[in-house]
């Protein structure tokens, strides 16, 4: 029976062109990107699956995206700030201030796509974690820091 290779999402270049290959015996794991060139090599725990691998992978990408090889397009042209957009600028944005994501976005000065993305992911998180209140308006959302009691 032949083994189904899997094919992950790339955090660079947002294609499902992500392949990982772990050598079992030196237990270092290639990850590469077929689309943007990404590359990654990272050690692999005894019992690990390409799918732990990738969440290891993923969760280093966005703790410093910055530090990877990237595009072949030489990613340090972009105006990726990724690396900015932390839980503290988050939370110094909205101080007591009720702001949508427009505001959010023009505060931290965010120009790209995945900078747009990542400030999303960025606010769910801080919602689930009760760092930011969250009221809607209409259609829109607006967040604020939680007020301390």
């Amino acid at each position: 029976m032949k083994k189904k290779i899997k094919v992950w999402r790339c955090p660079n270049c947002m294609k499902k062109s992500i392949i990982i290959q772990i050598n079992n015996a030196t237990l270092a794991a290639k990850i590469s990107c077929g689309s943007c060139d990404l590359y990654v090599e990272m050690k692999a725990k005894k019992i690990y699956d390409p799918i732990d691998v990738y969440g290891d992978f993923i969760d280093e990408y966005y703790e410093n995206p910055l530090k990877h090889s990237m595009k072949k397009n030489n990613l340090s042209d972009s105006k990726s700030i990724i690396v900015h957009i932390t839980t503290q600028s988050i939370i110094k944005s909205l101080l007591l201030n009720w702001k949508n994501l427009t505001e959010i976005k023009e505060d931290l000065n965010i120009e790209s796509d995945l900078d747009f993305r990542y400030l999303k992911l960025k606010l769910k998180e801080l919602e689930r974690k009760f760092k930011l209140e969250v009221k809607r308006i209409g259609t829109e959302k607006y967040w604020r820091t939680v007020k301390k009691k």
